[in-house]
């Protein structure tokens, strides 16, 4: 179960929303909870939806994409969101056999078929561990370069966003692409803050066990 950090499901949450979604990418120590937090977000925006829109989420870990070099790994991510996507398509549609050679471009001619022929559509990306990437990803370099454009204009679509979660790595990433990434919003976790989260630190602790024991401030 996920208990508290209600303020920045919302924050997060709100940002996908809105008419026009904006993408996001969670940065924090390793095991603070940033998976936790970007899996409750989903289904925040699941619940909260505003008919008719229906949320289409995806989550990919690492390893169901990395390979043993930089190219093969933005293949293999594009292969995977091509699966995630196509499949949302009207019948009858059809389009060539995408190649994703060292770039995500070819997502857009698909992501733009469904903003307009399911308008009622919208599509969540979460790539955890993203902080993982290889180095080639986002060091300096044309494939860096092409990575994170890519990146930059699929999120900036009307109907699909992405929540980028990284740990003690991802200051690198963004000091090397931050430029790329700032229509992104930034959402820092941390510990528990006394003075601003004490009700969800709380509830934490004693939601599990309150039909059993009872508690004093």
């Amino acid at each position: 179960r996920f208990v508290g950090r209600v303020a920045k499901v919302q924050a997060i949450g709100n940002r996908l929303l809105k008419n026009q979604m904006s993408s996001t990418y969670i940065t924090g120590q390793k095991r603070i909870g940033k998976t936790s937090l970007a899996q409750a977000v989903l289904r925040y925006v699941i619940a909260h939806a505003p008919a008719p829109i229906t949320f289409e989420t995806f989550y990919l870990e690492w390893g169901a994409y990395c390979a043993a070099d930089a190219a093969g790994t933005v293949k293999a991510l594009g292969e995977e969101l091509h699966a995630f996507l196509r499949p949302h398509l009207p019948k009858g549609v059809e389009l060539p056999a995408p190649v994703f050679d060292g770039s995500l471009a070819p997502l857009n001619t698909i992501a733009r078929l469904l903003e307009t022929s399911r308008p009622d559509k919208r599509f969540v990306i979460v790539l955890d561990e993203f902080d993982e990437i290889h180095p080639e990803m986002y060091r300096h370099g044309p494939l860096a370069e092409a990575f994170f454009a890519n990146l930059r204009t699929l999120g900036a679509r009307k109907n699909l966003a992405f929540i980028l979660v990284g740990g003690e790595k991802m200051p690198f990433i963004i000091g090397a692409q931050g430029d790329q990434l700032n229509k992104f919003g930034r959402e820092p976790l941390d510990y528990f803050s006394r003075s601003d989260e004490w009700t969800d630190y709380v509830e934490l602790i004693t939601g599990p066990v309150k039909d059993g024991l009872n508690w004093e401030e």
